[in-house]
């Protein structure tokens, strides 16, 4: 997201450079609206991953580990 919010701001500075006011004008924009949706999901992702319990969650497996390396998984040679 913020990949593109920095294209466009690139093409809107190329596009002022080159007198395209209303080229440069809508880029512009859209790089700040992407920007600005970039922080708020960076900022939700990083106020998920630091809640209480999360970083220390479990999983549980249907088979216990032992019984999964009972049975080691084998290549056959194609993809078919």
């Amino acid at each position: 997201m913020l990949y593109y919010a920095l294209i466009f701001l690139v093409v809107g500075v190329i596009a002022g450079a080159l007198n395209m006011a209303g080229v440069a004008a809508v880029a512009v924009l859209i790089s700040w609206i992407l920007f600005l949706i970039g922080i708020v999901l960076l900022a939700i992702h990083v106020h998920e991953s630091i809640r209480p319990g999360t970083l220390n969650r479990k999983i549980e497996l249907s088979q216990s580990p032992s019984s999964l390396d009972e049975q080691p998984l084998k290549w056959s040679g194609s993809f078919r």
